[in-house]
């Protein structure tokens, strides 16, 4: 009969021991998970999301303007075969036909714009952010939004965190084409912690 309790009781210790486990299990699991994430930045993880943020996955296509003074200009041959160039990717050999377009013509927003985004995909950040910035002053040029959005792609380049998050709420405040790209944007670097605001 002693034996029958013993091995009752002892049942009854090994249950509540692997009911407290399991408990403190399912405890720990919830405070991880409410947790935030938070990324070194001084590791590899921070830098790598830093990188893709800046990758440009695709280029800006180019669509003719119908306007007639549009087609007066772009219908020249520097631009017209810097676009040519542009549309097959080879955008280091496009550089200086966009570069003779924009400097005959500084107010000729495609070209500056393009040109702008094949400083940015030839790794001349400098003349990339340059070049963009002219083109985020008024609303009223139709390619306002974009350079902010790869103007934010070149100051990721450049680590320069605060000016791209200064474009990226440009975008978002813009409502426009980029406008869920933007605010992805901004939650993932606001997700890898204080040390990025400089």
């Amino acid at each position: 009969m002693a034996r029958r309790w013993i091995a009752a009781a002892g049942v009854v210790t090994f249950a509540a021991i692997a009911l407290v486990a399991y408990l403190y299990t399912r405890s720990d699991a919830r405070r991880h998970a409410s947790a935030p994430e938070t990324v070194d930045m001084t590791g590899s993880s921070g830098h790598r999301i830093l990188e893709q943020l800046a990758q440009v996955e695709q280029t800006p296509a180019y669509f003719q303007s119908t306007t007639r003074n549009a087609k007066k200009v772009e219908g020249r041959d520097s631009f017209r075969k810097g676009m040519e160039i542009y549309a097959e990717a080879k955008y280091k050999e496009a550089v200086p036909l966009l570069e003779g377009a924009a400097g005959k013509e500084p107010n000729h927003d495609a070209a500056v714009f393009y040109l702008g985004i094949c400083y940015l995909m030839t790794d001349r950040i400098e003349e990339s952010v340059r070049e963009l910035a002219k083109l985020t002053t008024s609303i009223s040029n139709p390619y306002c939004e974009e350079s902010h959005w790869y103007l934010a792609k070149a100051y990721l380049k450049k680590d320069d965190l605060a000016s791209a998050r200064k474009e990226l709420e440009s975008v978002v405040t813009m409502n426009g084409v980029y406008v869920n790209e933007a605010r992805k944007s901004l939650q993932l670097m606001e997700g890898l912690g204080r040390n990025l605001r400089k």
